[in-house]
């Protein structure tokens, strides 16, 4: 009896994780980022450090960026809150600032329309 429960079980979790693994594989953005890592290089500390997310609608309608979030204040964002019409291009402007001497690796998480989980982006660099 226990082995039917533990068969039944197993087949019940082998479905569920079936399904979930093809809807997290069949969440293709419409924005495609030319590079999803930014390298600042070297910044001196006390410094602001400018770099941009170049992308693309590939998609078939028009896209909106909701919000972008980042893992720290020492990273922020600017970005346009108009729909990207297909085959439009735009970018995602990051500004990190060099409060400590330290390396860094920081995640920059996108918000967009057509896409139930962020699209995940990455900083990094070293302050001297």
């Amino acid at each position: 009896m226990e082995k039917k429960i533990i068969k039944s079980l197993s087949l019940a979790l082998g479905i569920f994780f079936l399904f979930m693994s093809t809807d997290v594989l069949g969440q293709e953005s419409s924005i495609q980022f030319n590079s999803k890592t930014y390298d600042y290089g070297t910044i001196k500390f006390g410094k602001k450090a400018e770099g941009s997310f170049p992308f693309e609608n590939v998609g078939g309608k028009p896209v909106i960026i909701h919000k972008v979030l980042t893992s720290c204040g020492c990273v922020s964002s600017n970005f346009d809150k108009k729909p990207i019409k297909p085959g439009g291009k735009n970018e995602i402007n990051i500004t990190f600032h060099a409060v400590e001497r330290v390396s860094f690796n920081k995640t920059v998480m996108v918000f967009v329309s057509d896409q139930k989980k962020p699209i995940v982006l990455n900083v990094k660099g070293k302050v001297l």
